[in-house]
């Protein structure tokens, strides 16, 4: 039986002395892997097992791995340098590593390929990462509640608050690590739903971005993340 859908490279790995296992994260199917026979000894179509190629992939089923039959490249691949590449391999590594395989989310899938385009504009990167966390922990069913804390109530915007991955908004008195309603809603008005919002939005960046890698990092299990240890050893100074 043969399928197809349109995919993007996660990750690919030679597997015996010419073929390919490749990770993709499909519109149709979510993420999954694919053997690619014979990569190596078709030079024309090996560069497309690259990230940030949009592809149209067929594929024959198969007991241990689906097999490519046809692939097809749809556009010439994003080109990211730089900040903006680790970026991208940041996305890829998060999906690899938190999305469950054959669980379709079509949303979280263009989500994915309107961050990729935002990842070469400066102004664009940063929200457009938080974005993306934040549909991505919503797809794991990690979704935080911009609207209620712990116990249920409305978050006040006079009010302070921490948040805790376990439980949710806890009211705060003290001044570690809080941040006001008021904030939060903005944050959410900004990164999640894509409206204006009324607070500095340096400081809702680094709000969100502190935000985010808690949420995530509880998800992870304590896996590390390579893209963020290699940006680091990049950035750090000689």
């Amino acid at each position: 039986m043969q399928s197809s859908t349109l995919a993007y490279v996660l990750h690919s790995r030679p597997y015996k002395e010419s073929h390919l296992i490749v990770d993709v994260f499909t519109h149709t199917y979510g993420r999954m892997s694919v053997m690619v026979r014979n990569a190596k000894t078709h030079q024309a179509k090996s560069r497309i097992w690259q990230p940030f190629i949009l592809l149209e992939l067929a594929w024959h089923s198969a007991r241990d791995l689906p097999s490519i039959t046809d692939a097809e490249a749809l556009n010439y691949e994003i080109q990211l340098s730089g900040k903006s590449l680790f970026c991208g391999m940041y996305l890829n590594e998060l999906l690899q590593k938190l999305l469950p395989k054959s669980d379709p989310c079509p949303a979280l899938w263009y989500h994915y390929q309107e961050s990729l385009q935002q990842l070469s504009a400066p102004d664009l990167l940063e929200p457009g990462l938080r974005r993306f966390e934040f549909q991505l922990l919503q797809e794991l069913g990690l979704g935080i509640d911009f609207i209620h804390d712990e116990q249920g109530c409305v978050l006040q915007d006079t009010g302070y608050y921490h948040y805790d991955s376990g439980r949710g908004w806890i009211a705060q008195s003290t001044a570690s690590q809080r941040i006001s309603g008021a904030s939060i809603r903005d944050m959410s008005n900004y990164f999640v739903n894509k409206a204006e919002q009324n607070g500095d939005a340096k400081v809702l960046g680094l709000a969100a971005k502190q935000l985010t890698r808690q949420v995530l990092h509880h998800a992870l299990g304590g896996q590390t993340l390579q893209s963020r240890q290699l940006f680091a050893m990049m950035t750090a100074p000689s």
